[in-house]
């Protein structure tokens, strides 16, 4: 299929072409975790906004390289103020909304060492630092909640001032590892959305999972992503009895790093609803790269951040979904299947406009 791009310049809607259904509009947001992580990261999403579609992110707050993010991320929006992103032309065939991208919060308790002082020991590993999510919700299961919920507040608040100090303009919540469906952290989520009025976030309740793994002979992993959707299924219930906002359809739980183009393709046809988020990770290969501020003429070895546990399992994975973001067999399925990007933002608006409907 041969990609048309219509020459009437951004925000102009193509015409429907007779004979062909007119299908109702869809959105999709491809979104990237992990922003912060280190250079390499912070540079794969960074392009996969510039030359691909990727349309949402959010911030490790205390990642290692998130001031190296946050001088990439200033950059990349005055670009796309003035519309001089090489992907203009892709995301003006899709019918991009303009809008500013969306930048979050990767709320993270999993990965690095807290940014306050007195975070409980017992979610700590031995060198003081995150434990990783399978012990993390082990102990947050076994001890009183009243114990250690205080602290945890307090660290996940830090990271959003943290941000917010920056002076960047936050719009949604999620977690590292989807540590927002563990109950202890379900329970304060609700609560900084409406501290910080940031009532957008991640629900990963995956629907087409079993038939999407057996489809890629991944049976082994089954057991596991039904945990995952399980605790993703309890997180929707509080999310929505607490009016928090989020795309009814996500995908991605199982396949960090590992998203082709026909695992999109399988995505979609198992999609349910008008908006629908695709979760991704892209990066570029980190082997070189040293950690740094650009700020400051000091450089920290990548090895230091590891120390402080920022080792990147999908290091070797990263470079193929930046590819497929960037590459133009995305956009060309995309168009093929009727949808357009769209923005987390926008929630708010598809919201009010289905209770109008309602009403």
């Amino acid at each position: 299929m041969t990609l048309r791009i219509s020459p009437a310049g951004p925000g102009s809607e193509s015409q429907p072409v007779a004979g062909q259904p007119v299908r109702p509009p869809r959105s999709l947001v491809l979104h990237a975790d992990d922003l912060g992580f280190n250079p390499a990261v912070n540079r794969g999403i960074i392009d996969s906004f510039a030359q691909g579609l990727l349309t949402s992110t959010s911030v490790l707050a205390n990642g290692p390289a998130v001031p190296h993010a946050l001088a990439l991320w200033n950059e990349l929006e005055l670009r796309r103020r003035h519309r001089l992103l090489p992907s203009d032309g892709y995301r003006r065939l899709l019918r991009d909304p303009w809008l500013p991208f969306d930048l979050g919060v990767h709320l993270n308790l999993t990965q690095g060492r807290p940014l306050t002082a007195g975070y409980p020991e017992e979610l700590l590993d031995r060198q003081g630092r995150f434990p990783g999510v399978f012990p993390l919700f082990w102990r947050s299961l076994a001890r009183p909640r009243r114990s250690i919920a205080t602290a945890v507040e307090a660290e996940l608040q830090a990271q959003v001032e943290l941000l917010l100090d920056h002076g960047v303009a936050l719009g949604h919540l999620n977690g590292h590892q989807y540590i927002e469906c563990l109950p202890l952290v379900a329970e304060i989520v609700p609560r900084l959305a409406n501290r910080y009025s940031l009532r957008n976030v991640r629900v990963a309740w995956e629907p087409g999972l079993t038939r999407q793994l057996l489809a890629e002979g991944r049976a082994l992993g089954w057991g596991l992503a039904q945990v995952k959707r399980l605790f993703a299924f309890r997180w929707r219930l509080q999310a929505s009895r607490e009016g928090l906002l989020f795309p009814r359809c996500y995908f991605g739980t199982a396949h960090a790093g590992g998203i082709t183009l026909p695992v999109v393709d399988r995505f979609l046809q198992s999609a349910a609803g008008d908006f629908v988020e695709i979760g991704l990770h892209p990066g570029v290969s980190a082997a070189p790269l040293r950690l740094h501020d650009p700020s400051d003429t000091g450089a920290n070895p990548l090895s230091s951040a590891e120390e402080d546990g920022w080792s990147d399992p999908l290091d070797s994975q990263r470079p193929q979904e930046r590819e497929l973001l960037m590459g133009d067999r995305l956009p060309t399925l995309l168009q093929s299947r009727g949808w357009s990007l769209g923005r987390i933002s926008q929630l708010a608006l598809t919201s009010s406009a289905r209770h109008r409907s309602a009403a």
